[in-house]
């Protein structure tokens, strides 16, 4: 998954080989879980690159073309180095920091995740917060993250109809201005505020390697009505970001004349970090007990917004369309490691707390194993 970024993270495997026995391959097994909207979206060929150093020797081959690169794949000493490493070049150079020698040789191997399809059709918006493994509306209350957790919206898009193709789309995204009207939300159990995360970035990658040309516009005006606002050349858009990307209040993504034909989809991420602790505080439950279930505590909501023009293709006839996506949910909690202390104290010790807020305090046990329970964030000792 492209859009992962934590797949770059992930740490490297070595492995150390003796000789004997003699080892002619080494078999590495994944297990994929790509949702087919992904797969749409980034294509579906996965590559594998790999490196390979040959250690306690300093040399590896001494043919022409095909001898080991030091330690850097770019280098040029083997002919299939640049090729097996490309799109990664960054990732597969200083792979062991000890050794410069020219013993490593490079390697890739690719396949394409193929599956059954599901529909997919018209303006789509779903979120991934940084403890789920797949996007999906969050109406099940399945989208949860931590205060200061992170947490990515995807916009997709993709004709409905086999006779028409679409095209001067525009993408806009409230960042979490929708309010839900009574009933709109069946699962929500209390009256605290919604939240909003803070904007982080925009990735429109996806929809670069379909062609598009996209360029982004940002916005600072807060509780922006996208509605009354489409025209981008108003003062309210400007494609300059500012230097505090949690400055930005609304985006618009405008793919100008790419034109998108039936059975095609893309997409773009908009990466959002939750509140932190402090911040948080106003949606949680006062019950330490009903703060760790989201559902107990405020929710971000969300809605995506496309204004685009329709073209007939039997016809030539054109419309142009605006169309509104609602609604996505995101829900916050708190562990009890999170937001709780114990301080251990006896009769004869004298422990003076102050206290900003008496919220919460619980008085556990008896003389020489009594302990005081405090919020983290409510407390001071004097």
């Amino acid at each position: 998954n492209a859009q992962d970024a934590s797949m770059m993270d992930a740490p490297w495997i070595d492995y150390s080989i003796p000789v004997p026995p003699k080892i002619e391959a080494i078999e590495i097994a994944y297990q994929v879980d790509l949702p087919w909207s992904e797969r749409t979206i980034n294509g579906g060929n996965v590559v594998n690159n790999a490196a390979f150093q040959l250690l306690d020797a300093n040399s590896f081959g001494n043919v022409s073309g095909a001898t080991g690169e030091p330690d850097n794949p770019m280098v040029g000493n083997h002919n299939y180095s640049g090729d097996a490493v490309r799109g990664v070049e960054e990732v597969m150079t200083n792979l062991d920091s000890t050794s410069d020698k020219p013993t490593f040789v490079y390697a890739k191997a690719s396949t394409s995740v193929t599956g059954d399809t599901m529909a997919m059709t018209g303006l789509g918006k779903t979120v991934r917060t940084d403890e789920a493994s797949q996007y999906t509306k969050g109406l099940l209350d399945e989208q949860n993250t931590k205060p200061d957790g992170s947490y990515s919206y995807r916009i997709t898009m993709s004709p409905v109809d086999p006779n028409t193709a679409v095209k001067n789309m525009v993408f806009f995204d409230s960042l979490e201005n929708f309010v839900p009207q009574a009933g709109e939300d069946t699962g929500a159990t209390n009256d605290l505020p919604q939240w909003k995360g803070a904007f982080q970035n925009v990735d429109v990658s996806a929809l670069e390697a379909k062609g598009a040309h996209p360029v982004v516009y940002y916005s600072t005006v807060e509780n922006l009505d996208i509605r009354a606002h489409q025209d981008l050349s108003e003062g309210v858009w400007t494609t300059q970001a500012p230097a505090n990307p949690a400055d930005v209040k609304a985006i618009a993504i405008d793919l100008g004349d790419f034109e998108l034909n039936f059975g095609e989809v893309v997409g773009a991420y908009i990466w959002m970090k939750a509140p932190d602790a402090d911040a948080a505080e106003p949606y949680l439950s006062r019950n330490i007990i009903s703060a760790q279930n989201p559902a107990h505590n405020g929710h971000a909501y969300n809605e995506t917004f496309m204004s685009a023009t329709v073209v007939n293709k039997a016809t030539g006839v054109t419309s142009d369309n605006f169309t509104e996506e609602k609604f996505t949910k995101v829900g916050i909690y708190v562990s009890l490691e999170d937001r709780w202390i114990e301080m251990p104290f006896t009769g004869k010790q004298g422990i003076l707390f102050g206290m900003y807020a008496l919220v919460g305090v619980l008085i556990a046990g008896f003389g020489a194993h009594t302990y005081l329970r405090v919020r983290k964030a409510k407390t001071h000792m004097v």
